[in-house]
């Protein structure tokens, strides 16, 4: 009985590590806890971790992962705890990271007083791009989640900026907007799938695309989409040219990625700083 047993892992083995897209290097981006940030946990464990829906589970080796938690900007805690399983876990500090304040004027009254039929497509938008955040397949599409940066710019507005909009206090930035020409090619930073494209009231021409295992990207004011529903993507390939659509004060790429449905910054995930 016991060779048997033995024979019946050797066979199920590689069919639980193909399951999981063995290998995938994960450690990057690195441990950044705070806000907007990720917990990125390294375990050894010859056993299969069962992390909570929340995380994402990366096999780097025979018997090492690591666990990958997004931290919401919203949370206001000193300590975190990551569960490795139903009962162990393992607790980190937070960092206080403040972000900064910005006041920017919108002069378009459409805008500053939308149309009732306005407000209906906003609300119908909005309900598409919230799926889109939150939607979550077991494909992954990258071997490792490095990003380049998806256009050619200056950065305008960071992630986690707290907006006022003609004086009035609006929700953080929850993207990061670089400045660029009208025109200015737009890459995928990582390879996916297009799954929503269209213009929308406040966020003009948007592109989002599913890396995989709940990470999701979005980028919005395009003047051109290259890209259609159902297309796969390249790291690398272009898929638009930055615009001034939607609600915007100027040219720019408003560039999105959520982790689990958590919009968290960006930045962490590229490993040069921009030009």
């Amino acid at each position: 009985m016991k060779k048997i047993n033995f024979l019946f892992l050797l066979i199920i083995l590689p069919s639980c590590i193909s399951n999981i897209d063995s290998f995938t290097n994960c450690s990057f981006p690195k441990h950044s806890p705070f806000p907007g940030g990720i917990i990125n946990l390294e375990i050894f464990n010859l056993t299969f971790p069962k992390p909570n829906k929340d995380q994402l589970l990366c096999q780097e080796s025979l018997n090492s992962w690591r666990i990958i938690q997004p931290i919401p900007l919203s949370y206001n805690k000193n300590n975190l705890k990551l569960y490795i399983d139903e009962e162990n876990f393992k607790e980190f500090k937070i960092i206080n990271k403040v972000y900064r304040v910005s006041k920017i004027q919108i002069n378009q009254q459409k805008f500053i007083h939308p149309s009732k039929k306005d407000n209906e497509r906003a609300t119908i938008e909005l309900a598409l791009m919230n799926k889109a955040f939150t939607s979550y397949s077991n494909k992954r599409f990258f071997s490792d989640l490095s990003m380049q940066w998806p256009v050619e710019g200056i950065i305008s507005s960071e992630f986690g900026v707290r907006r006022f909009i003609n004086g009035n206090q609006r929700n953080p930035h929850l993207g990061t907007d670089i400045f660029a020409d009208i025109g200015t090619k737009i890459v995928a930073p990582l390879e996916g799938k297009v799954i929503l494209v269209g213009n929308f009231f406040y966020r003009g021409n948007v592109i989002f695309i599913d890396h995989g295992n709940g990470l999701i990207s979005s980028y919005s004011h395009l003047s051109e989409i290259l890209v259609k529903k159902g297309d796969f993507i390249t790291k690398n390939e272009l898929i638009g040219k930055v615009g001034k659509s939607g609600r915007v004060t100027g040219p720019h790429l408003h560039w999105q990625v959520t982790l689990k449905g958590i919009h968290i910054d960006p930045e962490i995930f590229l490993r040069k700083k921009n030009l």
